[in-house]
C-alpha cells in the first residue's frame, strides 16, 4: 500500500483541475487543504485500502487505490477524482 503521510499529492478532478496536497502526520491535509478538505485516514475493507479525505462533519471523497495512485468520486459532483503522487 502506497504510504500517503508525509508526501505530496496532486488532486485532480478528472476534466475540471488539478491542485497540489500534502497530507501530513495525524490525519491532517497541509498545502491544498479547504473547508471540504480538512483531514485524511486511511481504512480497509473487503476490497482494500480507502482513502478517505473529510471535512470537519463529513467524507468528501471515498478513494481506493490502483497501482500508486487514488482513485474515485467527489462527494458532492460525483465527478471522477484521481489522487496522483507528486514527484520531485
Amino acid at each position: 500500500m502506497a504510504r500517503p503521510v508525509g508526501t505530496r499529492w496532486i488532486y485532480c478532478r478528472v476534466g475540471c483541475d488539478e491542485r497540489p496536497r500534502a497530507l501530513l502526520r495525524y490525519g491532517a491535509i497541509g498545502e491544498g487543504n479547504a473547508e471540504c478538505e480538512r483531514r485524511w485516514d486511511v481504512f480497509l475493507d473487503e476490497q482494500g485500502p480507502l482513502l478517505i479525505i473529510s471535512s470537519w462533519q463529513a467524507p468528501t471523497w471515498i478513494l481506493s487505490q490502483r497501482g500508486d495512485m487514488w482513485v474515485g468520486r467527489w462527494h458532492h459532483e460525483r465527478m471522477p477524482v484521481e489522487f496522483l503522487p507528486l514527484h520531485s
